[in-house]
């Protein structure tokens, strides 16, 4: 694939035991891929997951440019291969096929972690979940984006994956 190209941009960076790799609430400019070791993975002060090697964390606010929705720290030595959005953006000028591949990933990667963290869809068995979550549109938004209008007909149901959203009811008179 397409995204092997990415790997002479790797840079590989050896962190001690509790180490902080990534906060929770920051801006991230990198992803980064668990090449040995284990780290912690919590949201909210809350240990949500304990990954190891192989295992790709920050990607979600790198192409989404949202704040990290979690902390990533060591649990013991760890080494990581760190990707740059930069150098993400460069290659993608070159070969525009890395851009697709990498949004791809970060969208099936989305869609396993809603089916794995949403109370929608805790009851459905697996393949239900992936069949119903296959069907949904992956859209991005920009802040102050009106996703529902009052008053207007629906047109399905929508599932707020990362980021935040406001909801306002007009009042008589029209005013929210």
């Amino acid at each position: 694939p397409s995204f092997l190209k990415l790997v002479p941009r790797l840079r590989l960076r050896p962190v001690a035991k509790e180490t902080q790799i990534i906060r929770e609430g920051t801006f991230g400019a990198t992803l980064l891929i668990i090449a040995s070791g284990h780290v912690r993975i919590e949201k909210q002060g809350n240990e949500v997951a304990r990954l190891g090697p192989g295992t790709v964390v920050g990607e979600m606010a790198l192409i989404t440019s949202t704040k990290r929705s979690a902390t990533v720290s060591s649990i013991e030595p760890v080494e990581y291969l760190e990707l740059h959005r930069d150098d993400i953006a460069e290659l993608a000028q070159e070969s525009p096929e890395v851009a697709d591949e990498l949004r791809q990933y970060c969208h099936q990667r989305l869609l396993h972690n809603l089916l794995n963290t949403s109370p929608i869809f805790k009851d459905l068995d697996p393949l239900t979940g992936l069949d119903l979550l296959e069907a949904f549109e992956l859209q991005g938004f920009r802040p102050d984006d009106v996703l529902i209008e009052a008053n207007t007909e629906g047109s399905g149901v929508w599932v707020i994956a990362t980021g935040e959203v406001s909801i306002s009811v007009p009042q008589e008179g029209g005013e929210a």
